[in-house]
C-alpha cells in the first residue's frame, strides 16, 4: 500500500515514480518551506522590493482566470 503525501503538490507529477514517497512527503515540503521563507525575508526589508515569486505567480493566476472569463463571455 502506498503512503499518501500530506503536502499539497498541485501541479507536481511524480513521473515513473522518479522521487520516493518519503522525499515527496517529508523532504520536499521542508525544502520548499525554507525557500519560500527566504523569498519572504528578502522582500521584507525594502517595501519597494518586488513581491516574492509565489505571490507574483498567485496574482498571475487570478489575472488569467479573470481574462479567461472575459473571453468566454465575449460575443
Amino acid at each position: 500500500m502506498r503512503r499518501q503525501s500530506t503536502t499539497n503538490l498541485v501541479g507536481i507529477q511524480n513521473e515513473r515514480e522518479f522521487y520516493s514517497d518519503h522525499y515527496l512527503a517529508e523532504v520536499l515540503a521542508k525544502d520548499l518551506r525554507s525557500t519560500v521563507a527566504r523569498w519572504r525575508h528578502d522582500a521584507e526589508p525594502d517595501s519597494a522590493a518586488a513581491p516574492p515569486p509565489d505571490t507574483r505567480l498567485r496574482a498571475l493566476g487570478r489575472e488569467y482566470l479573470t481574462l479567461r472569463e472575459e473571453l468566454r463571455s465575449a460575443p
